[in-house]
């Protein structure tokens, strides 16, 4: 929230402040992996000890309100790595 408070503080009168964050809470695969529910648990746990929230996206409207933001328009989306070339780009995994 301090850095919403922030970014409304120097954009000019009438500007644009703009932010998108994830929503791990969110996150699916198929096959259920344990490896991924293993890296899932352990994102969770260092971004909670850097003071992160892994959650944020669902919490964006609230605390940009609570920063001060009054004229707010929010929106969601989803990803869907379904092929091959597509998980290897989200995975980092080049060929």
């Amino acid at each position: 929230m301090q850095a919403l408070r922030e970014m409304a503080r120097v954009t000019k009168p009438g500007g644009i402040v703009a932010v998108r964050d994830s929503d791990y809470a969110g996150f699916c695969w198929w096959p259920q992996l344990p490896a991924l529910d293993h890296w899932l648990s352990v994102y969770y746990a260092a971004a909670r000890a850097n003071g992160g929230e892994p959650d944020a996206g669902r919490r964006l409207l609230s605390w940009a309100h609570a920063a001060g933001l009054r004229d707010v328009q929010a929106t969601s989306s989803t990803w869907c790595y379904a092929t091959p070339a597509d998980r290897a780009w989200w995975g980092g995994k080049r060929r």
